[in-house]
């Protein structure tokens, strides 16, 4: 029996590998696009429990204004100082008392800088809420486009007869899995089951923990935040390892050398 009648026809097997690296192309950076928001989330989320996200924004401001109101006052404050400075060093002489006063005041530029420095690095409350909406929302759309890209490369192999179907089978519903953990299920079911994305009433409004924390609550706190992360992150690398094994397996088959 002639062995070609069982190869694909090589047209169709070009039209399908031309659509099929179409399919990876897209499925790597949405891949990439995931892994960006889950790290970001997660990131947000570490730095409000350690306490370094700034919540004094709305309290600087007043202060600003207060300042502003008041020029004349501060004028005059600072013309106090100074004036208090020059009489000190004139009574007590040439004394390293004023080369103190000096080093003092070139710490302090210093100081504020850093402060100032810290303060872009780190989001204030207004700009981790962004954060979190903002993540939200592109790892919802970005997680279902890697999940149907993957039932398309399914629907290929299937249709051109490429090989590997049992690798990129289990990379979909890996990917399948992955959706279902991500999606928000506590607004839906609250009390019941959560997601792994959170909301930013929930991480700063009601998720805190309490003085005394049992270790029950701990184990919660951390999986709800943390534990959810990290499954679905290991089921979008597991898919995403699936789908490699599988374009490895169809250039074997096609003749070419992975």
């Amino acid at each position: 029996m002639d062995n070609t009648a069982t190869k694909p026809d090589m047209v169709d097997a070009t039209d399908s590998l031309e659509a099929i690296s179409v399919f990876k192309s897209m499925k790597n950076f949405l891949f990439f696009i995931c892994f960006v928001c889950l790290l970001l989330l997660q990131g947000v989320f570490w730095l409000d429990h350690c306490g370094y996200i700034n919540e004094k924004v709305a309290a600087s401001a007043e202060v600003v204004e207060a300042t502003d109101s008041s020029p004349a006052v501060v004028e005059e404050s600072d013309e106090h100082k100074e004036i208090k400075k020059l009489a000190e060093i004139a009574t007590k002489g040439t004394s390293a008392e004023p080369e103190e006063g000096l080093e003092e005041e070139t710490v302090k530029p210093k100081r504020e800088l850093a402060k100032e420095v810290f303060d872009l690095v780190i989001p204030n409350k207004a700009q981790a809420v962004m954060v979190i909406k903002v993540c939200n929302f592109i790892l919802i759309v970005a997680s279902c486009a890697y999940t149907l890209a993957l039932l398309m490369s399914v629907k290929i192999s299937l249709a051109g007869r490429l090989g590997g179907i049992s690798h990129i089978s289990r990379g979909f519903f890996r990917s399948l899995f992955a959706f279902v953990f991500i999606l928000p299920w506590q607004e839906c079911f609250e009390g019941v089951v959560a997601g792994a994305i959170y909301t930013p009433g929930e991480l700063f409004d009601a998720a805190g923990l309490s003085e005394a924390p049992s270790v029950m609550e701990l184990v919660c706190y951390y999986f709800r935040f943390s534990g959810l992360w990290v499954i679905v992150v290991v089921l979008l690398v597991l898919a995403q390892m699936s789908t490699r094994k599988w374009s490895q397996v169809i250039l074997k088959r096609l003749g070419y050398r992975s």
